[in-house]
């Protein structure tokens, strides 16, 4: 169905509503990997080439995140994954607080370890792993503060993290976590 929508209206897949959302950021929010992979390579080539494909992830809301950061909110790492082989640029891309995807996912309540492991893995991705936000947090300082202690562990046991990186506040996250109830509740189990 998506196929035969963008082949009759292509412009379809850049549209935005009133909170400049397009079509790749509900699809993504809903891990709709089907219909993402329809947006990004619909069956008429002649639709959309590389740079068309590439400025799709790279659209912001108004919040600036993208169907990237969108994704690693909601733990779809499928749809992360297909939305970086699509544009492999979009993972610097950073919203308003100057948080990449992985900030994103390291910085939700929810379980996002897939995206987090997947960064970890992945050596192309390893420069986000100790980019700091608009407060100076890494994605350390973040899983720290929210007690995700399976993802503090991920990214210290890359090797690739500098825990020593203090943010704005003068905190490493090692600082964080010490005020962090919650951290300390599953380590001392």
């Amino acid at each position: 169905m998506v196929n035969i929508l963008l082949e009759k209206k292509p412009e379809l897949a850049s549209g935005v509503d009133d909170m400049k959302s397009t079509p790749l950021h509900f699809a993504s929010s809903d891990g709709a990997y089907s219909i993402v992979h329809a947006i990004l390579y619909p069956k008429s080539k002649s639709l959309f080439g590389d740079p068309a494909r590439q400025s799709l992830v790279a659209m912001q809301d108004s919040e600036g995140s993208t169907a990237l950061h969108i994704a690693a909110l909601m733990g779809h790492v499928n749809v992360v994954r297909l939305l970086i082989k699509a544009s492999p640029d979009s993972a610097d891309i950073r919203d308003k607080q100057g948080r990449t995807f992985l900030h994103i996912a390291c910085a939700d309540e929810g379980w996002q370890r897939p995206t987090v492991r997947y960064v970890v893995k992945n050596p192309m991705l390893h420069d986000l792993l100790n980019s700091q936000d608009k407060e100076g947090n890494t994605p350390l300082h973040l899983a720290a503060n929210h007690g995700k202690f399976v993802d503090v562990y991920a990214l210290i046991s890359s090797g690739k993290v500098h825990p020593d990186i203090m943010n704005a506040e003068g905190e490493t996250a090692f600082d964080i976590a010490k005020n962090t109830v919650s951290f300390f509740f599953m380590v001392r189990d």
